[in-house]
């Protein structure tokens, strides 16, 4: 049996002055959330660890985003906010 991060991952819509815009999100757990929010320049890569802490995701649902640089986030020629 192949082994998984709890790990998820997905698009959401975010609309902001009208304008909609498209972030992926990863995150992990279930609970009170926890915004896990990096610096310019990195992104939700860093916090893997914490994401795959059951001692963390399991009083709390922990959200990160990806940073504008990566792929993932790009939305129709459009680069998303994080």
């Amino acid at each position: 049996m192949t082994k998984r991060d709890p790990i998820t991952g997905g698009y959401v819509y975010l609309t902001v002055d009208d304008i909609e815009y498209r972030v992926y999100v990863e995150e992990a757990g279930v609970g009170i959330p926890l915004l896990l929010q990096h610096t310019a320049g990195s992104d939700g890569r860093q916090y893997r660890h914490l994401l795959c802490d059951p001692e963390v995701t399991s009083p709390t649902t922990c959200p990160t985003t990806a940073s504008p640089s990566r792929p993932t986030a790009w939305s129709g020629g459009r680069r998303s906010t994080t």
